[in-house]
């Protein structure tokens, strides 16, 4: 099939969940099809990444998208008031790559099959394609449950009445679209009923986020720069992007009420957060103890250093790919529920699961002093991942939908 593949961000370099999931969404779908990918650019720092998808797709178009202003940001804010998208929609909205689309579909000589939507962000363009063309929407979480449960959590009052303004409006729109496509691919079965629940009629179907094993369960000979020694048995780590809402939320909830319980137990306690953008909240925590590495480009030396993967996130949707990683590189995890969300794993097998930060801290102790426990959480979740969340298994589930959909049009062009 020819497949043109549009995403809001060029997903390179693979650092966010969301990069993750697309690069190698990709990969998967050039091994059988030739992939027209379109995206967006906003230096030219960023034009060098485009060699690397030339290697996967047949044809690669990158589109300026200028910095906004802080002016324009209000403005686009205010105006959405109006507007019948969400704002987590419209503020995406870039006329030129609108303008893209509209060549490349009316290119007869690229006979474009199906257009793969990546992130609901992308689907603001869904009035550019024409009924023949199949249209797939990829979402990586399921935005109203997303900006639900950030509303749930978020105490700035002025943010939580932005957010309550978009719940119905994301809602409404978020049902409306799935139902407009062929398909809808959710991360996880607990996405798809949070889908489900915002239409009748649209078709879904499960493609879970995935791990490259052999990647990450390379033993890593060296110690991360720029940390100093740590006591293994006593380091924690988390990952993940830290100028983002539910990321940056996580790590002030877990240094604000559960990091204290541990260090009133034990000072040694150590916590390395990797991410890029840390805030000037979380910055001004920093101290021995607690470490802030920015953006680094491989995770593994940092997650490495440590005995315990945490995640305490308290909002958010989706799945968490970096709970994938870490149970690839053995690592024991524990997480909030939430933070867990989508994920086949089950407390005290594969994963510790606490939802106070009383319980949070306590499964971190009770590991620290259970190595048998940690065994088991580490040759459990090797397990999970190897047999269900490897890459080459999502792209085998990946093949199924698009050769449905192959058919399809076979049936049509008779």
């Amino acid at each position: 099939m020819n497949i043109l593949f549009i995403t809001e961000n060029l997903p390179y370099p693979v650092d966010t969940g969301g990069k993750i999931r697309s690069y190698n969404i990709i990969r998967g779908l050039s091994r059988h099809n030739d992939v027209i990918l379109l995206s967006t650019y906003t230096s030219e720092d960023q034009l060098g990444y485009a060699d690397i998808f030339n290697e996967l797709c047949a044809q690669v178009h990158l589109v300026k998208k200028k910095k906004r202003s802080l002016p324009r940001l209000a403005y686009i804010v205010l105006s959405n008031i109006f507007s019948r998208f969400p704002l987590l929609v419209k503020q995406h909205y870039n006329k030129s790559l609108s303008n893209k689309i509209r060549e490349l579909i009316r290119d007869e000589s690229l006979h474009i099959d199906a257009v793969h939507f990546d992130h609901l962000d992308s689907s603001v363009y869904l009035e550019q394609i024409n009924d023949s063309t199949h249209k797939i929407l990829d979402e990586h979480n399921i935005v109203t449950n997303q900006i639900i449960t950030s509303y749930n959590v978020q105490n700035n009052p002025l943010l939580r009445l932005l957010l309550k303004s978009q719940i119905s409006k994301t809602m409404r729109y978020e049902g409306n679209t799935a139902s407009c496509m062929d398909m809808n691919l959710v991360c996880s079965s607990d996405d798809k009923r949070y889908l489900r629940e915002f239409t009748d009629t649209a078709n879904i179907t499960v493609i879970p986020n995935g791990v490259d094993i052999e990647y990450f369960s390379q033993p890593q000979s060296t110690y991360p720069p720029g940390l100093p020694d740590l006591d293994k048995g006593k380091t924690l780590v988390f990952v993940g992007t830290l100028d983002y809402g539910p990321g940056e939320t996580a790590v002030s909830y877990f240094l604000e009420e559960i990091f204290p319980l541990l260090q009133t137990e034990d000072k040694d306690f150590k916590f390395i957060a990797v991410g890029q953008n840390p805030s000037r909240r979380l910055l001004k925590m920093s101290s021995d103890n607690i470490i802030f590495t920015g953006r680094v480009d491989d995770i593994r030396p940092y997650v490495s250093a440590a005995s315990i993967f945490v995640v305490p996130l308290l909002s958010g949707s989706g799945t968490r790919l970096k709970i994938l990683d870490a149970m690839a590189m053995k690592i024991p995890v524990v997480s909030t529920s939430i933070g867990a969300e989508g994920l086949t794993v089950n407390h005290e097998k594969d994963i510790m699961l606490a939802d106070s930060p009383e319980d949070f801290a306590r499964s971190i102790s009770i590991l620290c002093n259970n190595h048998e426990l940690q065994n088991t959480l580490i040759d459990n979740g090797f397990k999970l991942v190897s047999d269900q969340y490897a890459w080459e298994i999502v792209w085998n589930s990946l093949d199924e939908v698009y050769g449905s959909l192959d058919k399809i049009i076979k049936e049509d062009s008779k």
